[in-house]
């Protein structure tokens, strides 16, 4: 059922350091593939991580400040551009 694994020098996969897998993945006593259970355990583990927790508050707090100031000058940009106009004309 599985291939045989390929060689270097056979055929198109030659010069290649990865073959056919030639039996099938092991799996955990759950039936779960080792490698998923420790992506999972990788997930938890950083999930559960509080380094770098003050880095993210201050970036949270940039980015409320950048909305803000995206916000303001949209508000405020109509009404520069509307007295550039009328000095504009005045001149």
């Amino acid at each position: 059922m599985w291939a045989e694994p390929i060689r270097k020098a056979d055929g198109p996969a030659a010069g290649c350091d990865r073959g056919i897998v030639d039996k099938p993945p092991q799996t955990a006593g759950n039936g779960m593939n080792p490698n998923k259970r420790s992506g999972i355990r990788f997930l938890l583990r950083l999930i559960r991580d509080e380094r770098g927790g003050e880095v993210l508050e201050y970036a949270i707090v940039a980015g409320l400040i950048a909305i803000a100031a995206i916000s303001m000058i949209t508000a405020v940009g109509g009404k520069v551009l509307a007295r550039w106009a009328s000095i504009n004309s005045k001149m």
